[in-house]
């Protein structure tokens, strides 16, 4: 898109000055897009031009000390599921396994992402907390509610994961009763080998789920 504005302003990208950055911000604000997208456009540009002056292609970033449109970190334009919604969507899930059932409370309880919930290991909880790895890398503590804990302490004795680790040559692995896989395929959410698909030995519907 950036590469657009500059075609058709007929700019050639190592003769960008401030200047045109203003513009690009200000029009794309305008008329197009939310100011988190014009921020995120800007960022991308920046760090573009950042590269550009440590490999010393430029002798300075255009991109320096750029205005970006101020953006409130709250805000989500993300519609969140109703009470009603969230508690269908567990009904339907503790119809289907304990997997499902967990998985989804895991997630309605504490708002992680899918891809942080599925590389959850049991090491990572600790006193009642969970500790995730954010995107870009960044560490964080979430509270885990006490049925969430039962929840997950159920499934790890419907699917035999035990609570330790073992190293083996600097690669982590769980001790999976069902399924000696490695880390990156045994985690809480993701029993089983690539490509299992639903069937009896994955059915942990027989472990009663009560919460209080």
């Amino acid at each position: 898109m950036f590469c657009t504005f500059l075609d058709e302003a007929s700019i050639d990208l190592l003769q960008v000055r401030r200047t045109h950055l203003d513009v690009f911000s200000r029009v794309h604000e305008k008329y197009t897009d939310s100011n988190a997208s014009v921020a995120r456009r800007l960022a991308a540009i920046s760090a573009f031009y950042r590269f550009l002056l440590l490999d010393e292609v430029i002798d300075k970033s255009p991109a320096d000390y750029i205005r970006r449109p101020p953006v409130d970190p709250d805000f989500t334009a993300t519609q969140a599921l109703t009470q009603r919604e969230a508690l269908r969507l567990l009904d339907t899930a503790t119809e289907h396994s304990l997997r499902a059932q967990t998985l989804v409370d895991l997630l309605l309880s504490t708002g992680l992402r899918i891809s942080e919930a599925l590389n959850m290991r049991e090491s990572d909880i600790s006193q009642g907390h969970l500790l995730i790895t954010r995107k870009g890398g960044k560490k964080s503590s979430v509270y885990l509610p006490e049925y969430t804990l039962r929840n997950l302490r159920d499934l790890t004795r419907a699917t035999g994961l035990e609570a330790e680790t073992q190293e083996n040559g600097g690669v982590s692995y769980y001790i999976c009763s069902l399924y000696p896989v490695q880390a990156a395929d045994a985690t809480f959410l993701c029993t089983g080998s690539p490509g299992d698909s639903p069937g009896p030995e994955n059915d942990y519907n027989g472990v009663a789920y009560k919460r209080k």
